[in-house]
């Protein structure tokens, strides 16, 4: 199996990928990919088959002629950095997954201040209805620029590795939507933690739990009232 690393090598780097970029795709542990691309250890069939796949490729094609240079990579398969990726959603008003820590706390407690403590369950309530039409507006218009080309993911050129380059650009757009995805998700969970602190700090008088079951939200709202109750009969001695 000689020069197999030096291609696998090869293939993740025409598409500015790390090795944990690769082993994130195709779930191969990173250890394993060094070993292969250092020559350390032959490669099981069923982990050049995970490979192939996440890299768009067959077995096969580790045995071919070796990969394009870098420079000379064809286009429309490359992985889009971060800095590309926050300046498109920055253009498409991704507002809230773009603040900076300091900035959603601020927000957060910007909805929990005034004098009204019963409104306060029903502010963090509608900022979580705003984050999920706001992530949708956001991944509607990945889709388009799925569907019709743009900044992140431009159309494929016809030329060689026609195929590969489509199936690059496919992987591409999953994992963009689930880097949108996550990022929405960590903050509505920042979201919902804060509101069950505020409960537990008695500067609310309720809190919502954002996309869980009813039974889940009303055991869970049971447990952080049983605590708040303990912890006021604590601070008065009893």
């Amino acid at each position: 199996m000689d020069g197999i690393g030096q291609r696998l090598r090869e293939e993740r780097q025409l598409r500015g990928w790390s090795q944990r970029d690769l082993a994130r795709e195709t779930g191969v542990n990173p250890d394993t990919i060094s070993g292969i691309e250092t020559e350390q250890h032959e490669p099981r069939p069923s982990t050049l088959r995970k490979l192939a796949e996440g890299l768009g490729l067959e077995v096969r094609d580790f045995f071919a002629e070796p990969a394009l240079p870098k420079a000379e990579a064809p286009t429309g398969a490359g992985r889009v950095d971060d800095e590309d990726l926050d300046r498109w959603l920055a253009d498409h008003n991704a507002r809230r997954i773009l603040m900076p820590d300091e900035e959603v706390l601020d927000n957060f407690e910007r909805l929990a201040s005034g004098p009204n403590r019963e409104a306060i369950p029903e502010r963090f309530e509608q900022e979580a209805r705003e984050s999920f039409r706001e992530e949708e507006e956001v991944l509607g218009a990945l889709r388009a620029e799925w569907t019709a080309g743009g900044s992140l993911l431009p159309q494929i050129d016809e030329g060689p590795n026609l195929v590969r380059r489509a199936f690059a650009r496919s992987k591409e757009y999953s994992r963009l939507g689930r880097e949108i995805r996550s990022r929405y998700s960590r903050y509505l969970r920042g979201l919902d933690k804060y509101g069950e602190a505020l409960y537990l700090e008695g500067r609310a008088d309720d809190f919502v739990m954002i996309g869980g079951r009813p039974q889940q939200a009303e055991a869970r709202r049971a447990a952080i009232r049983a605590l708040r109750e303990e912890a006021f009969k604590n601070s008065r001695g009893a």
